[in-house]
């Protein structure tokens, strides 16, 4: 009768070693009984009778989620890192010279206990998602860092600060954008401001000399805003830049 962690299989008729053999080639041997126990807890239970419509391929691709293994389906899934990093797996070991096997001894040794050759072939083959415990192990036995295994020639670090640093000057230059609005329209209320001091201060004849100066000095403030000129203090920014950017880089134009 065939059965796996306690869970009968008999039921499924002709299929059922071909389940077993399934469901053993990726679990370790001491991890049946906990795969019992995590679908008989869950509702995974209510689907053990496995319904006649359901077909063998939607059997497996049942018991794969079921204890997190990818489908085929899944597998388009994988992100170009990831692939990456199974890529990188298989070539560093075999330019270790190194066989599967070895790499499962090395892996158990560094505390992944339960690797095995199945599992290694799945995450060279990229059909299989490689976990956070694993990557870490992989990387230092290879003397990598994840970075260097998901990012080989560092195409993707340059894509990655080039983009980081696109986004950052767009900021500014929305920033840029609402600072100018905000400058015209102090340009316009300091024109405004004049003309109403100058009506309000028609006559300052009554005006002791402190509060005259203080009025004169408020004046000459508006008048130098309201005649700025944004065109002209963007292109002194602009240079003060250059001359910045020449300074530290002279062989810049």
């Amino acid at each position: 009768m065939a059965s796996f962690g306690g869970l009968r299989l008999s039921h499924l008729g002709s299929g059922a070693a071909e389940v077993g053999a399934f469901l053993r080639s990726f679990v370790p041997h001491n991890s049946h009984s906990n795969l019992w126990l995590r679908m008989r807890d869950r509702p995974y239970a209510a689907h053990l009778g496995f319904a006649s419509g359901n077909t063998k391929s939607q059997l497996r691709d049942w018991l794969c989620h079921a204890v997190g293994v990818m489908t085929d389906e899944d597998e388009s899934k994988l992100s170009r890192e990831e692939v990456n990093f199974a890529n990188q797996v298989r070539r560093l070991r075999e330019e270790n010279g190194w066989k599967q096997e070895q790499l499962v001894e090395a892996m158990r040794d560094a505390g992944v206990e339960y690797m095995n050759k199945t599992a290694i072939s799945r995450i060279e083959n990229a059909t299989r998602p490689v976990r956070m415990i694993e990557a870490m192990a992989l990387a230092r036995l290879f003397g990598k860092s994840i970075r260097e295994m998901t990012n080989p020639d560092g195409r993707e670090a340059v894509l990655f600060f080039a983009s980081r640093n696109h986004s950052n000057h767009r900021k500014a230059f929305v920033a840029f954008k609402k600072g100018a609005a905000d400058f015209a329209r102090a340009q316009v209320l300091a024109k405004s401001d004049i003309d109403w001091i100058n009506e309000v201060f028609k006559d300052r004849s009554n005006l002791d000399k402190e509060t005259e100066s203080k009025l004169e000095n408020l004046l000459g403030n508006l008048r130098q805003l309201a005649s700025m000129s944004l065109v002209k203090e963007a292109e002194a920014i602009d240079q003060e830049v250059k001359e910045a950017r020449h300074g530290e880089h002279p062989e810049a134009p």
